[in-house]
């Protein structure tokens, strides 16, 4: 496994800077054979990682399938050396793997191929911390992306009941995983939904049928959030919306981002969107009518994952996987683009 660091240090002058973390013999084994000439790496499609902030540096969950079942691993992406740890072992995985960041470690909330929701705490180092614990099942989706508020983990999750009919469950975890308090609300089924937390407002979008998908939801400085939506022929919008939840911005992306892999993240300058294609990454701002302003290219390896975006301050990260789950890429713009 290798890790494939970047730091933006401005719009012309990438730097870039690739740590071998573990497994590098199997690693250049699939690097060398591809995906169906190395049968031990079992290697499959990269999956789309998750990204946080931590409090002093970026941190990413991933997956990657090894010796047939799927592992899912923690990194800090401050330049550390050292292996990353695996936090959980599954037979099968549904989704990406979502790691929150609280008070005094991490949650790791992962979704087994079936429907059961699993909790594993961690330390602040990403090391496993107590048990791996069930916190619901016959759960379809979990919702991108689980957040830390107050005093509590928040996640939110579609499940199917026994009569057919879909409802969406908002739940408070205690650092262990156990869930403290929910509420639930009837959907119709087959939805798709996102979340996001900002100082006491916790916004969890839902959208039914598969003519209109959320991807992302992003909160915002002014305490408002931002809507990514993936449309009929693989159109991206973006919905803005104030504290209340009053629309007051609606607008379709540049084509130019490919909406199977795009994530949208917000910043103190804005909005920015991130996206891979078959041997690139980029990130770049984005304006009030969806137009794309400054626009940073990196390499993302073979067969790379969906992105997962986040800005903080004045900052954007990005990460994503390439190879399977091989290869792990973070790239970080300490001055992100304005919109």
């Amino acid at each position: 496994m290798f890790l494939d660091q970047h730091v933006l240090v401005s719009a012309r002058r990438p730097v870039a800077r690739r740590v071998t973390v573990c497994g590098l013999a199997l690693a250049a084994a699939a690097a060398l054979a591809g995906p169906r000439g190395c049968e031990s790496c079992s290697i499959q499609v990269a999956t789309r990682p998750s990204l946080v902030w931590d409090g002093d540096s970026y941190a990413a969950a991933w997956a990657v399938r090894e010796q047939g079942a799927v592992s899912v691993y923690v990194h800090q992406f401050a330049f550390q050396r050292g292996e990353p740890e695996r936090a959980i072992r599954l037979e099968t995985l549904r989704g990406t793997p979502e790691l929150v960041a609280g008070r005094d470690g991490f949650l790791l909330l992962a979704l087994r191929g079936d429907g059961a929701l699993l909790a594993a705490p961690l330390d602040p180092d990403g090391r496993p911390r107590g048990e791996v614990r069930p916190v619901a099942r016959g759960v379809e989706s979990l919702c991108a992306a689980p957040a830390w508020s107050r005093d509590a983990y928040l996640a939110a999750w579609l499940s199917v009941d026994d009569g057919g009919g879909g409802r969406l469950t908002l739940a408070a975890l205690d650092p262990s995983g156990a869930v403290a308090r929910s509420r639930n609300a009837e959907v119709p089924p087959g939805g798709s939904c996102a979340m996001a937390a900002s100082d006491r407002v916790v916004a969890v979008i839902f959208t039914a049928g598969a003519g209109e998908r959320v991807l992302r939801v992003v909160a915002r400085e002014n305490g408002g959030f931002a809507i990514l939506l993936r449309r009929a022929h693989g159109v991206l919008r973006v919905v803005e919306s104030d504290r209340g939840g009053r629309v007051v911005r609606r607008y379709d992306v540049d084509p130019a981002v490919r909406a199977d892999t795009a994530d949208l993240g917000a910043s103190r300058r804005g909005l920015f969107v991130s996206w891979t294609d078959s041997s690139r990454g980029w990130i770049a701002g984005l304006t009030p009518d969806g137009a794309l302003t400054t626009r940073w290219e990196l390499r993302a390896g073979s067969q790379p994952s969906g992105v997962r975006a986040l800005g903080r301050a004045g900052e954007c990260a990005a990460a994503w996987t390439s190879l399977g789950g091989m290869v792990v890429h973070a790239a970080l713009a300490r001055d992100c683009p304005r919109e």
